[in-house]
């Protein structure tokens, strides 16, 4: 923020916003407001350009990247290195769905619709790709599969580092599955992705008697103190 605000024509636009808690379990304790802690945006008064910047709900901040709506836009840069979860489909224009139950609460209306137009296919379901899916020796490029469970740290994804740069993984590492289409019970629905830390040993933990509370901020609208649902989720990608 400090280096935004010091580039000549860059000022912060200010919003009142109210702080909510969600209780969580250590499995879904990253699943709060897409991974979105906080929300800051700044105008540069040159170009009449807006600059978002979403603070992330926990100490990584690729944690909303995960949270996007398709894999072709998982993809960060850092002072080090380009990297890419899911080069391979991204070069080809493909993009795994990241569905979710409350797609259109999240996200911003004719979002597909408007990257299908620039000759991306942003909703692909992995079953199109493949009749069997990445597991165990499957033999699937498992970057290519919406049921396989990734890591920020693993050998699936592409990282390019800058001349004279080193590699080094963001900590702490990221596990995340995308959110897909599934059959429980008989009957066809749609299953969110999950985002954890890959250190938190959550598949051991079956009961917590204490509650994990995590903090996040919501924009209210200045006049009538609302929280403003629309704003929040179209600034999302």
């Amino acid at each position: 923020m400090q280096h935004l605000l010091a580039l000549p024509g860059v000022r912060r636009e200010s919003f009142p916003a109210r702080m909510f808690g969600a209780e969580r379990t250590h499995f879904s304790k990253l699943d709060v407001n897409c991974g979105i802690r906080k929300m800051y945006r700044f105008f540069h008064e040159e170009t009449n350009k807006t600059i978002t910047l979403f603070e992330s709900i926990d100490s990584s901040p690729l944690v909303p990247i995960l949270f996007f709506h398709s894999s072709v836009l998982m993809n960060y840069v850092d002072a080090r290195e380009v990297v890419s979860f899911y080069s391979s489909l991204t070069e080809d224009s493909i993009g795994l769905a990241n569905d979710h139950p409350r797609f259109d609460l999240i996200h911003k209306p004719g979002l597909r619709s408007k990257w299908l137009a620039r000759g991306v296919e942003t909703g692909a379901d992995c079953s199109t790709l493949h009749s069997v899916h990445a597991a165990g020796t499957s033999g699937i490029n498992v970057a290519t599969c919406q049921r396989a469970y990734r890591r920020t740290d693993d050998l699936w994804m592409t990282r390019l580092a800058f001349e004279g740069g080193t590699r080094r993984t963001v900590k702490p590492v990221l596990s995340w599955q995308l959110g897909r289409r599934a059959v429980a019970h008989g009957r066809e629905g749609l299953q969110p992705g999950t985002v954890h830390a890959s250190d938190d040993n959550w598949h051991m933990r079956t009961f917590k008697r204490e509650g994990l509370w995590v903090e996040y901020y919501a924009p209210l609208d200045p006049t009538t103190g609302e929280v403003v649902g629309a704003w929040w989720r179209r600034c999302f990608p």
